[in-house]
């Protein structure tokens, strides 16, 4: 069986960094994220905030630059490293789901 995914096409590792890269650079100058939005990468490599998630995508809050946050990444190998593990552990967690489901 085919599943469809958050994503129309399908997503890579290089465009979930990117989308990361993206986010961090955008959110230098905001003190905060709205906590009741979401912020999620998009299939082009940048992000996208919603109310919702509607649109599904994989998290890229922990990769916010804003001033407020004392654990922000400090350099593009961090998010590098970062985005690695957290695109590794969705596609983890979501192979583990579609197991269960097939079981």
């Amino acid at each position: 069986m085919k599943h469809r995914f958050f994503y129309e096409d399908d997503t890579s590792l290089n465009s979930y960094i990117e989308s990361c890269f993206q986010f961090w650079r955008d959110s230098q100058d905001w003190e905060r994220l709205n906590p009741l939005k979401t912020y999620a990468a998009d299939s082009s490599g940048g992000w996208y905030e919603s109310s919702d998630a509607a649109r599904g995508g994989i998290d890229v809050e922990w990769a916010a630059g804003c001033r407020g946050y004392k654990d922000r990444p400090k350099s593009g190998e961090e998010i590098r490293e970062k985005a690695i593990h957290h695109f590794a552990e969705f596609w983890r967690l979501l192979s583990e789901e579609i197991k269960a489901d097939e079981d």
